[in-house]
């Protein structure tokens, strides 16, 4: 039965919110507290009601007693009176009748509350008027000499006696009351005593189990909350959820969601790193593998427990050992990450070519790598030296041996030819020029894509760069009647002069290519944003907005109609690119179609001066 009840408690208090149950345990206790000094207040009302009342039994026990005195004396006054004929006397008994009068006055203002005393008060009442009679009429007799002493002093005596019988009663009733109060008193004070005593002790207890109730019902919970972090942290299954509907209840629920998406996100991490064709491993700060993935099979031979907890430069070649080693301190001291190349030996003994991307983790104090298989890019590499070897002197040395002898066709050397053979030599020298075009073309991409065209950095006049461009292409502009201005800016700079003049001259070009012709071009240099920025302004057909992103891509051509073509290998605009690259500068065009365009490139003020 009992913990059929804990149960049920359990239960609705799991289904409080904690700020619901804070409240439970604060107002529980300060209702008790209120009800607890409600019966405390009306006890202390009961006993000083009793103490009220027993003060009033004493007050009328001495009024009555006051009033018994008064009237003997007062008869005994009027006694002396007639014997002495002393008028102090008189006047003494008149201030006795006075006081005798308000002694009953107060008699009856204090036990008018009293049911028990009516009865007794009027007979009191009755007598004091009668006394008061009676003495008033013993006075007129002892004035006129009609009463004798010996009569006035029977005439108090009967009174006394009379008056005495109800003052009895009333004593004795107000007598038995003023003793049974103090009793009450007393028993009141001792009920309040133990009501004090057993009010506190109950709080106590009342608190006490409130809290230890609360405090079991919550701390299993939340126990139950810090173990499954516990278990999800180990990988362990989680503990069954959290009834009830409170905050722990939506922090269980919560956690349990994110415990699922974490482990759903692990496996799936898992799951790409096994099957990822990259070897990727941890290492420690001496280069001990201590994780690996399954591509290290496929990539290396080995089966991952082979290669757990061995040195990685025991699968490296002996001439690259000493160079991983460095680099990989390198990212520890630096605690940052890098990439670079090394040389693995395959189980069968094959040397592989790798690129290491390895990262620190100063939390899990170990290096991260993921080893990616290079080979086939050096292969490629290779292949594309082979070919570029190839065109430079395979095909470069024929083409040029072509030239000379259409050449010599053509100034009638070797014989006349006829005007049709003419036209065949002008059309082939032509194809050969485009030919040897694209060769140079490619040979300058190689170079500045493979790093090996070094800057030859020199102070220059930007007028001469922009004059010796210009003059070498001036015979075509001429050809197509376009006019190119530019006004001279004295400014001077310091770059490689002759490849800021190849810039210059394919963006030239570009323009008198698509300039109609009767047009003109204008050139421009100005300082822009703490950059030298020149600029090639045509006022052609203008480029299609969708094209402007991919036009310094390598081979991209404009679409245009047929009739609007004009030859070229799409790669000027990307050596242009890399040129200023090198440079640190930046390159684009602002186009609007049947508007123009403007082709600008700007070269950073470091090594810049302003000579005008």
């Amino acid at each position: 039965m009992v913990l059929a009840i804990g149960l049920k408690a359990d239960h609705m208090i799991n289904n409080f919110r904690l700020t619901n149950k804070g409240l439970i345990l604060v107002s529980i206790p300060l209702i008790f507290q209120i009800i607890f000094i409600a019966i405390l207040s009306y006890s202390v009302e009961r006993a000083e009601d009793a103490a009220r009342k027993a003060e009033i039994s004493r007050s009328i026990v001495y009024e009555i007693e006051a009033i018994d005195k008064l009237f003997y004396e007062a008869g005994l006054s009027l006694v002396i009176y007639k014997l002495t004929n002393v008028q102090d006397r008189l006047k003494r008994y008149d201030e006795l009748c006075y006081q005798i009068a308000k002694g009953s006055s107060a008699v009856g203002n204090l036990i008018k509350n009293q049911p028990g005393q009516k009865h007794s008060f009027e007979q009191l009442q009755a007598s004091v008027d009668d006394g008061l009679k009676i003495f008033h009429n013993a006075k007129e007799g002892i004035d006129s000499g009609q009463m004798s002493e010996e009569e006035v002093l029977k005439q108090t005596i009967l009174l006394s006696n009379r008056l005495q019988s109800t003052l009895d009663k009333i004593f004795l009733y107000e007598q038995k009351q003023g003793a049974l109060e103090p009793e009450r008193e007393n028993q009141i004070k001792e009920f309040i005593k133990d009501l004090l005593l057993g009010g506190v002790i109950c709080n106590i207890i009342l608190a006490m189990w409130l809290a230890v109730m609360f405090n079991q019902a919550t701390g299993r919970r939340l126990n139950v909350v810090l173990e499954n972090l516990r278990r999800f942290g180990k990988g362990d299954p989680l503990l069954p959820p959290i009834t009830g509907s409170d905050e722990i209840t939506t922090l269980d629920t919560a956690f349990r969601h994110m415990a699922r998406a974490l482990d759903d996100a692990r496996h799936k991490e898992k799951a790409i790193i096994e099957n990822a064709n990259d070897v990727i491993c941890s290492l420690s700060s001496n280069f001990l593998l201590r994780a690996i993935n399954y591509a290290v099979v496929k990539n290396w031979g080995y089966l991952p427990e082979e290669v757990t907890g061995t040195n990685i430069l025991d699968f490296v070649t002996e001439n690259a050992k000493e160079a991983l080693s460095k680099n990989l301190k390198e990212v520890i001291d630096t605690k940052t990450a890098g990439r670079f190349e090394s040389k693995i030996l395959h189980k069968s003994g094959k040397v592989i070519d790798v690129l290491l991307s390895v990262s620190w983790s100063q939390a899990e104090e170990s290096l991260f790598c993921v080893v990616h298989d290079n080979s086939e890019r050096k292969e490629s590499e290779r292949i594309k030296q082979e070919i570029m070897k190839m065109v430079s002197h395979d095909l470069r040395s024929p083409l040029t041996s072509i030239q000379f002898s259409l050449d010599a066709l053509g100034s009638g050397s070797r014989g006349r030819i006829n005007e049709e053979g003419l036209k065949d030599i002008a059309i082939a020298k032509k194809n050969v020029n485009q030919l040897m075009k694209l060769i140079n073309y490619l040979l300058d991409i190689e170079k500045l894509a493979s790093g090996s065209l070094k800057l030859n950095l020199e102070q220059i006049s930007v007028d001469f760069l922009v004059n010796r461009a210009i003059e070498s292409i001036e015979s075509w502009a001429a050809d197509r009647n376009i006019e190119i201005n530019y006004n001279h800016s004295g400014l001077f700079i310091v770059a490689d002069s002759e490849l800021l003049a190849q810039v210059l001259i394919n963006l030239l070009a570009n323009a008198i290519k698509f300039s109609p012709e009767n047009s003109k071009i204008d050139v421009l240099a100005e300082i822009e944003d703490f950059m030298l920025m020149i600029k090639v302004v045509d006022y052609g057909p203008g480029i299609p907005k969708k094209q402007l992103a991919e036009i310094f891509k390598p081979f991209k051509q404009l679409d245009r109609p047929v009739s609007q073509k004009t030859p070229g290998t799409g790669l000027g605009l990307s050596i242009c690119k890399m040129i200023v690259e090198m440079h640190k500068g930046i390159i684009g065009v602002i186009s609007e179609e049947e508007k123009g365009s403007t082709f600008w490139f700007g070269i950073p003020l470091k090594g810049f001066f302003d000579l005008k």
